[in-house]
Parts: structure tokens; sequence; C-alpha cells
């Protein structure tokens, strides 16, 4: 089977990463791989697809930024992490999160596709900042047993065309301590999270100055969105930000009463922007 190979370039990525890079081309991932620090930051060219069973382990502090291209028939144009039969595991720390970012040189909201986890498969982010995507995250038709098995907690996710997350289907892992802050092109239904015939739990979390909607709820489920900050503490200005039943009488409501009268953790802005040093294999610069 054909398996994802990568080759350490030096010089300058095409977004300019200075020393050097590691190229993902477009292969399968069909074995446990480590993406680690010395190899950091990893440039994927086209759709990469976790399958076969196998774990992508992306360790603390790497950044991996994703090519620009258009019509690769993945669940969005541009670049994609797909784990279609495997896993994928990106744990962060407060100190090195993960960053998964355009290669463009100046980055624009769309650069690239999404993270798509698919079905039985379980995904771990931790600690991560997603930016300039089209749609951040998207988690389509999760099973029970692989939701039970994930986690998507601390992401920062910023500047994405579509959605800053997306569920489709299924039982997603709950939304939990994230800040999801500035995505959306002003198209119907976009924003930060869209849900799609399925009910998540979403607390604990920063959601606000997305467009035109913080929160689509485009299910008949009601969906437990307490205890978030919204940017205000005036219930009707946060009801605006969210599509629900009030909007379409078929829909669920979204429940976002309590919610915070300040923002969630480390506070409600970009906070990732002042996470310490870049990590290096050789030294913090």
């Amino acid at each position: 089977m054909p398996r994802a190979y990568w080759i350490v370039l030096f010089g300058f990525a095409l977004a300019g990463a200075s020393a050097g890079f590691t190229a993902i081309l477009q292969e399968d991932i069909t074995e446990d791989t480590v993406w680690d620090i010395s190899g950091s930051p990893y440039v994927v060219y086209g759709n990469l697809y976790v399958t076969n069973g196998a774990t992508l382990r992306i360790e603390d502090g790497v950044t991996v930024r994703f090519d620009k291209v258009s019509h690769d028939g993945g669940r969005w144009d541009g670049a994609e992490i797909i784990v279609i039969h495997g896993s994928l595991i990106a744990e962060g720390t407060p100190g090195w999160p993960i960053v998964f970012t355009s290669n463009e040189q100046i980055p624009f909201p769309g650069d690239w596709g999404a993270i798509v986890v698919e079905g039985d498969n379980p995904v771990i982010l931790e600690n991560c900042r997603l930016e300039y995507a089209k749609e951040g995250l998207l988690l389509w038709n999760m099973t029970v047993s692989a939701s039970m098995s994930s986690s998507v907690t601390g992401l920062e996710i910023t500047n994405c065309s579509v959605h800053g997350i997306g569920i489709v289907g299924g039982t997603p892992p709950d939304i939990f301590g994230c800040t999801i802050v500035g995505n959306g092109s002003g198209m119907p239904y976009q924003g930060g999270i869209n849900l799609m015939d399925c009910a998540a739990s979403i607390n604990q979390n920063n959601l606000f100055d997305n467009y035109p909607y913080d929160l689509v709820n485009d299910s008949i489920y009601n969906i437990d969105a307490t205890e978030n900050w919204w940017d205000s503490v005036d219930e009707m200005e946060i009801a605006q930000k969210i599509f629900d039943f009030n909007d379409r009488s078929v829909l669920g409501e979204v429940n976002f009463v309590p919610f915070l009268t300040e923002p969630a953790g480390e506070g409600g802005g970009v906070t990732f922007q002042t996470w310490g040093l870049i990590k290096s294999a050789y030294e913090d610069y």
C-alpha cells in the first residue's frame, strides 16, 4: 500500500519558512507516523489520507502548513488531512501549541480545506490553532465509539472562510474550552460552528465575531450551548448571532442561558498569538 513520505528541504518553503521544511506529498498514511519538532514545519501538498488503521501523531510545537490547491476532490477544495480509517492525535501544550495554517506568504481565509474526520475514527485535538482554512475542523458522521475516544478542547480557530467547526450527522464529541472567532464570509449559515443533523454539547467556549452567525443549528435537535462567552451579556444580542428554532420552526432550539459574563479560559481574543516562543529542535528563537 502507498504510504506518506516526506522530504526535508533546505532553503525556503513557499511561505518563506526559514531553515527548512518537510514536504508531505499526496500519499496515504498507512502506518503509525509521528510528526515531531525536528521536521517542522510540515507542508502538505494536496489531500493526505490517514487510513489502514494508522495513527498520525503530531507533537507539541509543530507547525503544519497547507499548500493552496483547487479542484482536488476532497471535502473542500484545498489541501486537507482526511481521517477515513485511522486516528489523528494532535496534543499541543499551552506553551507550545500545534498550528495548522496556510502555506501562502500572505495568508487569506480559505487558502486550504479542512481537517476532516469521518465515521468510526477518533480524533484528539488539544491546544491547537487552526487558521485560514475553508472549514477548520469537519466532523462527518462520527460514531458513538469514536466520539467517546475523541477530544476537541483548547482550540483557537480563526479566519476560516466558511465555518470554524462543521459537524455533519453522527454523535460528535463535546466542544469545550475553545476560542472560535472571526470565521465566515457572510454567506447564509456560515460562521463559528455549524451543526447539521446532529446534537453536540458546546460549553466553556469563546464564540463571537463570526459572520453572520456564531452558532448554526441546522438540525431538529435541541443543543446545549450554555456557559459560553459571546462577547456580550445582552441576551437579545446573543440570540441574534444564533440560528435555530427561532429563525426556522422545524429546527431545534439552542439553549445558551446561562451564559458566561466574562471570557472563558485565558481570554476571548486571539489568545494563542502570545503563547511562548517558537519551538525548535535545536533552540528557542
